[in-house]
């Protein structure tokens, strides 16, 4: 976002680093000149004068000169270009002479049309440039911001629209630091990213980090998605978190899709694992608890309760349809053995509707 904003309206730089006339009352917005122009001049002061090196029409300052302002004798301002009627106008240069250059097209003494300013630092190196359309002074529509750091590379580079030169609507910003770099593209508001937009962050070269949504993405509620490294994250947000539905995908490989609650697995999903198993179940911060099943992929089934990931509580292993152990387990061991028909009452029971949710068929199960 930006650091400095800078307004570079000709007519305010003039009222708040000049200020005004001399003439006599009823004239104040003009200055004469030394040779007996007039030049715009809507703010007066004390102890300032002007110099003009170009010609006069009509007792004001017209065609090609330069223009310098100067407080107590010092110079404190010059414009170099054309004149009309005592104002800018036309194609000049002007320079605050204090580092600020602003140059482009003037109408009225205002810049109107394409121009651009810079900023000379500490280091006699540009620190900061703007270049776009200008509108009574005002920088509207398409146009670049770009920041320095004191080696003269860029750190901050801004291209899209301004509206009265703040980054407003569609644009892009990139940041950039000594071994990475971050990419914005999106909507702004107030020099902010603020709506739609994706973020890219790399380092060394490679991408690390990506978000895609509405944007400030910690206050992110809705659709979006997140990349880091290798994991990337399909669905909902809320205050920027994982929460609601969503897919988690690894490498390509799909690995969980349902529930999240504050950016953990949390409510009814499907873990996928490696060797081809999966848990289809209630999460609770990122483990099995409540009821679930294990299924190995080979036949191999369990069915029942779990905490922490662990076979506890009322369950059932089978191979195919044929029950290999039923009863009350804990840390993963069956530690009561009960009968099979008991227990799965047990759990149609207590867990119904979660069962019902998920589309399980249990039914060959409860008739086994």
């Amino acid at each position: 976002m930006k650091i400095i904003t800078v307004p570079f309206l000709l007519i305010t730089l003039i009222a708040s680093q000049v200020n005004g006339s001399t003439l006599i009352q009823g004239d104040s917005v003009w200055i004469e000149t030394s040779s007996g122009c007039k030049v715009y001049n809507p703010f007066p002061a004390k102890n300032e004068s002007v110099t003009w090196s170009g010609g006069c029409s009509g007792g004001f300052a017209s065609g090609e000169g330069e223009l310098i302002w100067s407080q107590k004798g010092t110079a404190a301002q010059k414009y170099t270009g054309s004149m009309k009627r005592g104002m800018p106008s036309g194609y000049g240069i002007y320079d605050l002479m204090n580092g600020t250059i602003k140059e482009g097209n003037y109408q009225n003494g205002k810049q109107n049309g394409l121009g651009k300013y810079y900023s000379i630092g500490s280091n006699d190196k540009i620190d900061h440039y703007v270049e776009g359309n200008f509108v009574d002074g005002e920088l509207l529509g398409i146009g670049i911001e770009i920041y320095f750091d004191e080696q003269g590379d860029s750190s901050i580079y801004y291209k899209g629209s301004f509206v009265d030169e703040n980054w407003e609507g569609q644009g892009t910003l990139k940041y950039f630091y000594e071994y990475s770099f971050t990419i914005y593209k999106g909507t702004f508001k107030n020099d902010a990213p603020a709506g739609m937009g994706e973020q890219f962050e790399y380092f060394s070269g490679k991408e690390v980090n990506y978000k895609k949504g509405i944007f400030p993405f910690d206050k992110m509620n809705g659709k979006g998605e997140v990349r880091v490294g290798l994991n990337r994250y399909l669905g909902e947000f809320k205050k920027g978190k994982r929460e609601g539905q969503g897919k988690l995908i690894n490498n390509k490989v799909l690995v969980y899709e349902g529930e999240w609650r504050n950016d953990k697995i949390d409510g009814i999903g499907k873990r996928y694992f490696p060797d081809g198993s999966f848990y289809m179940g209630k999460f609770k911060q990122n483990e099995p608890n409540g009821f679930g099943v294990k299924d190995w992929g080979d036949g191999y089934m369990y069915i029942g309760e779990f905490h922490n990931g662990l076979f506890e509580g009322n369950g059932v292993v089978f191979k195919d349809t044929r029950v290999l152990a039923s009863g009350i387990w804990a840390k993963g061991e069956v530690e009561y053995q009960r009968d099979y028909q008991q227990i799965m009452d047990k759990i149609n029971s207590r867990y119904k509707e979660t069962i019902e949710s998920m589309d399980l068929n249990v039914s060959f199960l409860v008739n086994n």
